[in-house]
């Protein structure tokens, strides 16, 4: 077995089922991070993994205004 060989061995494939669950997950506006979390996987493969089913996370500054109920993001202040 070459180095390359043992590489790929770790590499764990996407079934339907978890592909169903983060297209629902993205549908729901769900962010890449949280996604990464829940598939036990890095946030580059999750987004990878989107990206090839053509789905698109919501950016950071959709995620921040929906939080904040605002268009436009304010940091608090401290």
């Amino acid at each position: 077995m070459s180095q390359y060989e043992f590489a790929m061995s770790a590499h764990h494939s996407w079934t339907a089922e978890d592909t169903e669950r983060l297209r629902l997950h993205i549908e729901r506006g769900g962010s890449a991070a949280r996604a990464a979390v829940m598939f036990k996987r890095t946030e580059q493969a999750v987004r990878a993994h989107a990206s090839a089913c053509g789905w698109k996370f919501p950016t950071i500054r959709e995620l921040r205004r929906r939080a904040t109920g605002s268009e436009r993001y304010v940091p608090p202040q401290i």
